[in-house]
């Protein structure tokens, strides 16, 4: 079985010594600064991502961002989530086409039938 970033996720929280989603979660929301808009980081998100049930939608997302501080991650184990996060990207747009779901040609708010 190939890793994903969910059993990542429980792996560095064992290595860790996190034994709640919650004591994650609280740890990462201490790890914003005091300056700028406060990101709440819930116990059920990463319980989320911890099962599988959901995912950061990038490496960027910022929520992501505090739980990896909050693990002390390397900087290996920050390439590693972004590699993940790319293949799962990669897998639900193969799965996607498989199942003749395609991407609109056109942008959201740009009409096929515009004035030229």
């Amino acid at each position: 079985m190939s890793e994903t970033f969910a059993t990542f996720l429980a792996s560095k929280m064992l290595q860790r010594n996190f034994d709640s989603d919650e004591k994650l979660a609280k740890v990462a929301i201490a790890k914003q600064g005091t300056a700028g808009r406060r990101i709440n980081v819930h116990a059920r998100t990463i319980s989320n991502w911890r099962r599988g049930k959901s995912q950061p939608r990038s490496p960027d997302d910022q929520k992501l961002k505090l739980v990896l501080m909050a693990l002390n991650v390397s900087d290996e184990d920050l390439d590693q989530v972004a590699n993940l996060l790319g293949k799962q990207e990669v897998a639900i747009e193969r799965a996607s086409q498989a199942h003749g779901i395609t991407q609109p040609e056109n942008p959201i708010g740009e009409s096929p039938m515009a004035f030229k």
